[in-house]
């Protein structure tokens, strides 16, 4: 087959641009909020004395512009109303299950080492 100058210009650009796409390194990134190793940062947050929320925020910010405070305020708001009663991994738990990250029959009775194995 004889290709004319026009279509083996064309015929080498989508060869070369084939080639870029597959060498190109495409990484779904996971909005936090879906992301179970970032909830089990959360739950270390609630769980341990020596993290103090500070600490924490500053661990959350190294997550650049996927973390948005104001999509997990509610979150640290119910931590932080429930934390002197003890219940903060519940609340946690439920809202991990909110975002899929457990199932919710698992939110009550998991512990913080199986939701992060029970991600989708």
């Amino acid at each position: 087959m004889s290709l004319t100058p026009p279509f083996y210009s064309m015929w080498i650009n989508a060869i070369k641009a084939a080639q870029e796409l597959a060498q190109a390194k495409v990484v779904q990134v996971v909005p936090l909020l879906e992301d179970a190793a970032t909830w089990q940062l959360v739950l270390h947050w609630a769980t341990d004395d020596s993290l103090s929320f500070t600490n924490f925020l500053m661990e959350m910010e190294k997550f650049g512009n996927r973390y948005q405070f104001n999509k997990w305020k509610s979150t640290f708001n119910q931590v932080f109303e429930v934390s002197w009663e003890g219940t903060a991994v519940e609340v946690i738990r439920a809202a991990m299950a909110e975002h899929g990250i457990i199932e919710p029959s698992c939110a009550c009775n998991a512990s913080p080492a199986q939701a992060s194995s029970s991600h989708k």
